[in-house]
């Protein structure tokens, strides 16, 4: 039987995302993807073409302005009434920017709710740096993300990546959509030698190795040698189209191998790889990026005020 996956588009860019499947069809050997979007704005959700009760927006908000305090506390009153209109499947995706006001609150949101409640959730997000408060929103939603992990005792996986300015935002999307496609063929339920707990353990890996869990990265390796260029992988799962086929060699504490139909993505093998050593990189990378920032606003020359010298009336005019 064919499984479905629920994809919650949280905020502005996890709507642009989760949108392009409303009109998919279920393509061969994927599990049903369900789209739901989720945003403080309804300029975000206009000419969606997702069916009404797939579409929460937050009510009396607007948006919240990349200021992500400004909008936390209705937000978090409305998580668990989100999953009751929209709830979860076996297997859950969740997207977002962590560099907005919205998506970077309701995303980690979820992925506490969920993840408390025992529910398989991969999160795939999109961080940024093009300025100051971009990169400190992208830094304290990791730094959330770590926590949650802490706090609900399970690695939460996510899938991480980053615009810059030598990345056009459609290269970004293409990734995105093309990962959340391959996670559509792991969680299809059609996939032999791999079961539904193949997959929980995969995600939950520190019940194999005991260690400590903690925000982790996940990357898709699309061949045995890219597999082999990967680091510090703890846990994986590969898929195969072909019985015969040569296994890859892995030191990974977890390692669950099944058969799949990988024709919606032409390839012949696809591994999809655990670790936590990127994440320390990433969140490096980008307070490295914020100092630099913040050393270039400190050093601007403030200029001389226009009123030095200058009187006014009592209407604040000067005449």
């Amino acid at each position: 039987m064919t499984n479905k996956v629920r994809l919650y588009g949280c905020g502005g860019a996890g709507v642009n995302i989760v949108s392009n499947y409303a009109t998919r069809g279920k393509e061969p050997g994927c599990a049903e993807l369900i789209p739901s979007l989720i945003d403080t704005s309804a300029s975000n959700l206009r000419s969606r073409e997702v069916p009404e009760e797939s579409v929460y927006q937050v009510e009396g908000l607007d948006g919240s302005g990349k200021i992500r305090s400004e909008n936390h506390a209705e937000i978090n009153k409305v998580i668990k009434e989100v999953l009751v209109k929209m709830p979860p499947t076996d297997f859950n995706i969740v997207v977002f920017s962590t560099s907005g006001g919205s998506g970077s609150v309701i995303g980690p949101l979820l992925m506490k709710e969920l993840m408390s409640r025992g529910i398989a959730t991969i999160a795939v997000v999109v961080g940024s740096d093009e300025s100051v408060i971009a990169a400190e929103n992208t830094l304290k939603t990791l730094q959330s993300l770590e926590l949650i992990s802490k706090k609900t005792e399970t690695p939460l996986v996510m899938s991480y990546h980053h615009n810059d300015q030598n990345t056009r935002r459609s290269q970004i999307d293409k990734e995105m959509l093309a990962e959340i496609g391959s996670l559509a063929i792991l969680a299809s339920g059609e996939n032999l030698e791999m079961d539904r707990l193949d997959l929980v353990h995969w995600l939950n890996y520190t019940k194999v190795n005991g260690g400590t869990p903690r925000l982790s990265t996940l990357d898709i390796a699309m061949s045995g040698e890219a597999y082999s260029s990967l680091s510090g992988v703890l846990s994986v799962a590969s898929l195969y189209n072909d019985a015969d086929q040569e296994r890859i060699v892995t030191s990974a504490d977890y390692h669950s191998d099944g058969l799949a139909d990988l024709s919606s993505i032409d390839l012949k093998e696809v591994h999809f790889a655990i670790g936590v050593e990127g994440v320390g990189k990433i969140g490096e990378d980008i307070k490295k990026r914020v100092a630099q920032m913040k050393e270039t606003r400190e050093a601007r020359v403030e200029r001389n005020s226009l009123l030095d010298g200058v009187n006014s009336d009592d209407d604040d005019l000067v005449l």
